[in-house]
């Protein structure tokens, strides 16, 4: 078995002997990379995720050399992810090499957990990327160098043009992420770097995976690369000129989709978001895709694909009142000039299963809908035999008569019906008193109503029934008054105004 302390002697032995020496093509460009626009400056440290594979450790190596010209202090982390044997070995190597050059070591060992929909790929970096922002967190002003490289980049931009992605995804990969990550490797081609290590007989492992045809990534490097660079020789030449417009074509679209992010934004907190679509609809359909992935990112931390964003952007520019449920952890209403993001939260899977029983005299509290309703009998006055009271959306005057008790206090459910007070007789669809009032789509389903037997007697808030209307000759009123429940909010949307006459 390979002696991961011999291993990282011989790295050690490799830096000693080179200490002072000219520096190598790849150590020019390395820190070409990094002293363009100042990438590291400043930094309180550089640390470098080191997995021990050929990629990772040349770079431990040329910025070992490089350190004291950058004049920034090193540090290794390392993430064990248990999948292979090797794994045990490779973290020892890279502890080793931290304790020759006496600089920090920190290291994970860690399963990464699945996610339902979540390739293992993908499962892997999100562990690495969670425990690199940890440490960076935790050491203000330090910086990450990671081992991307021209082949790397080249593939994500395959892997993102064959899912149908945008100048966002097609020029990832950077050189710089953000403040704190650097890919001082990303203008090298891997066999460049391969190279290198072979010359002055650098130690690494080799991850058996790489090889592995299970992946796509691996396909594209074992099968399509290698097809592309025979055919086409200036390949890495040509994908550095198309890297560099895609990145400013995508840092243009950026800067104009966050403008556009201010102007349409009317609200925010940490579960919703409201916009105005007035300016979206008359954008181009990429601008607002950008604007509604920096909103979706900035205030949810979700990630959209570019499939969901299209279809949120169409329902958008219909501008037709819409309910989606989009990305599984968001939902999203377009109605009546505005689109509202809503984070989908277990409470409201549950809304519709609320039921409560309603009787003659007392107070009912349903917390789900924020009320709190008060029930009495009493004796009808003659104003009222006349046909005229003064009308309060949130207060029902029902003839007796016709009351069978209990009522029962439930959601709105999708194909109840209404025959409206002053309609005679007529239905209507509960979706179209909704509409009639611009219910914000968000809550209709989650408005209170009064049933008696299956009949809707009251869309509290809103509109009651013609059949439960005071009449000439009745003598006794059920007066039922919905108010805000202790700790709550009534939201039932935009109810019609509170002082109003309507025929009882």
């Amino acid at each position: 078995m390979v002696d991961a302390s011999k291993k990282a002697a011989l790295f050690l032995e490799c830096l000693s002997g080179r200490r002072g020496g000219p520096l190598a093509f790849l150590e020019r460009e390395i820190l070409a990379v990094l002293q363009s626009q100042g990438m590291i400056f400043g930094a309180s440290r550089l640390f470098v995720g080191c997995s021990g594979g050929v990629d990772s450790t040349v770079l431990l190596f040329c910025l070992s050399r490089l350190a004291p010209m950058l004049n920034v202090p090193l540090g290794v982390l390392h993430v064990n992810h248990r999948m292979r044997p090797e794994a045990p070995l490779e973290e020892r190597f890279t502890r080793s090499i931290a304790k020759g050059l006496r600089i920090p070591w920190r290291g994970l060992e860690r399963l990464a957990p699945l996610l339902p929909g979540q390739s293992q790929e993908a499962a892997l970096r999100d562990l690495r990327y969670s425990f690199f922002g940890h440490v960076l967190r935790q050491a203000p002003g330090s910086m990450l160098a990671l081992g991307h490289h021209l082949d790397d980049r080249v593939e994500t931009f395959l892997m993102f043009f064959l899912r149908g992605s945008g100048t966002r995804g097609l020029s990832s990969l950077r050189a710089k992420r953000g403040d704190e990550i650097v890919r001082p490797l990303i203008e090298t081609p891997r066999s460049a770097i391969e190279a290198y290590a072979n010359e002055i007989g650098l130690p690494f492992f080799e991850d058996a995976t790489n090889r592995s045809e299970a992946y796509v990534r691996n396909r594209i490097r074992a099968r399509v690369l290698p097809a592309l660079i025979q055919a086409y020789p200036g390949l890495y030449s040509a994908a550095k000129k198309s890297f560099r417009l895609l990145e400013a074509e995508a840092d243009w679209l950026e800067a104009h989709a966050k403008e556009l992010f201010g102007r349409s934004l009317v609200s925010a907190s940490r579960d919703e978001a409201v916009l105005q679509t007035a300016e979206l609809v008359q954008a181009p359909d990429s601008l607002v895709e950008r604007t509604l992935f920096l909103l979706i990112e900035a205030l949810f931390g979700l990630r959209s694909n570019l499939k969901t964003l299209t279809s949120l952007v169409q329902r958008v520019k219909q501008g037709k009142t819409f309910c989606l449920h989009f990305d599984q952890k968001l939902d999203a209403y377009g109605f009546y000039g505005k689109l509202v993001l809503r984070g989908r939260v277990a409470k409201r899977a549950k809304a519709l299963s609320w039921v409560y029983k309603v009787f003659r005299d007392g107070v009912v509290n349903c917390p789900e809908a924020g009320i709190q309703l008060e029930v009495w009998e009493r004796r009808a006055s003659k104003a009222e035999r006349e046909g005229e009271v003064l009308h309060n959306p949130w207060i029902a005057y029902l003839d007796s008569r016709r009351i069978v008790f209990p009522l029962l206090l439930r959601p709105a459910r999708f194909g109840d019906r209404l025959k409206p007070l002053g309609m005679g007789g007529h239905t209507k669809k509960i979706k179209e008193v909704f509409q009639d009032y611009r219910v914000d789509p968000g809550v209709r389903w989650t408005t209170p109503v009064l049933e008696i037997q299956g009949e809707i007697v009251w869309v509290i808030g809103l509109k009651r029934a013609e059949a439960f209307k005071i009449l000439p000759d009745t003598q006794a009123v059920l007066e039922i008054h919905a108010r805000p429940a202790p700790g709550g909010d009534m939201d039932t949307g935009n109810p019609p105004p509170t002082q109003s006459r309507e025929t009882c």
